[in-house]
């Protein structure tokens, strides 16, 4: 019976594990199928970044003591001064648009190649202002009356997303996509007809894509069913191995070693990147 049930779980992943692991391939090294390249390297010291910004230390210190003149915070030891991010740059010109990525600290830079990105299919974008635009402050207070309503404290607010106004708009034999920030006026024109498929786009877009759609049943919804599907059988997979290699005398000392060996990996990978859960 647990063969089975590990065979079969298997059987149902099969699909989605291709699709999972070739997008996952593909976020983690974008020059793969595409005329991408990439090139690393570590700058000198009369080209870093890092002569561009303020001494840390010392720019730590001010915004303490900034803060402890205020009342918003206590006297107390700054450890741990550091950028808390990489910068990353774009440079485009006609042919090819330029990803530069900086590690401010150690001048690490890599600089990537986007030749698809140059290729795209935007006609124009401007900013249009209109009385009819949404006020950022309308939307925060109708949404803390939301809160207060179920009995909730409202915080400070901000939009992190609002759906633009999309519509499509053809003349002579030519389409075009319209898209308008209904918050700020800004306002893209792409052209339709000079859109080009990129497998890549396609699969690591389908990668990211996440959480159940909330008006109900669709395709996405399908995705993210498969998902779950994926996480559960993932884990019958492994007990039902573990059970079956436990059955297995003979394995039964390698197997253990292996699993000790995992195991140690496993923790120490997990400890190493404690910081995500923060």
């Amino acid at each position: 019976m647990n063969r089975r049930v590990h065979m079969y779980a298997g059987l149902i992943m099969i699909p989605y594990l291709f699709v999972f692991g070739l997008s996952a391939l593909l976020f983690n090294h974008p020059t793969w199928l595409i005329n991408r390249n990439s090139e690393t390297f570590t700058l000198n010291e009369e080209h870093s970044f890092n002569n561009m910004f303020p001494n840390l230390d010392i720019l730590a210190n001010s915004v303490k003591d900034s803060l402890v003149d205020k009342g918003e915070l206590f006297k107390g030891k700054i450890t741990d001064v550091d950028y808390d991010n990489l910068m990353i740059l774009r440079n485009i010109n006609d042919l090819e648009d330029y990803r530069v990525k900086v590690d401010i600290p150690s001048s690490r830079i890599e600089i990537m190649s986007l030749p698809d990105f140059v290729d795209n299919t935007t006609v124009s974008r401007g900013h249009i202002k209109l009385d009819s635009l949404v006020s950022t402050y309308d939307l925060f207070e109708n949404m803390e009356n939301i809160l207060r309503e179920k009995q909730l404290i409202p915080g400070k607010s901000r939009v992190q997303r609002i759906p633009n106004l999309t519509f499509n708009v053809s003349h002579n034999d030519k389409d075009y996509k319209v898209e308008y920030n209904l918050t700020n006026g800004n306002y893209r024109v792409r052209n339709l007809n000079n859109r080009e498929f990129k497998m890549n786009y396609f699969l690591v877009n389908l990668h990211q894509v996440h959480g159940y759609p909330t008006n109900g049943f669709s395709v996405k919804w399908m995705w993210v069913f498969f998902a779950d599907c994926l996480a559960f059988l993932l884990i019958v997979w492994a007990i039902s191995g573990l059970i079956m290699w436990y059955k297995m005398k003979r394995y039964f000392v390698i197997g253990t070693l292996v699993l000790c060996i995992t195991i140690i990996i496993s923790l120490y990978l997990l400890f190493s990147q404690y910081e995500l859960g923060f």
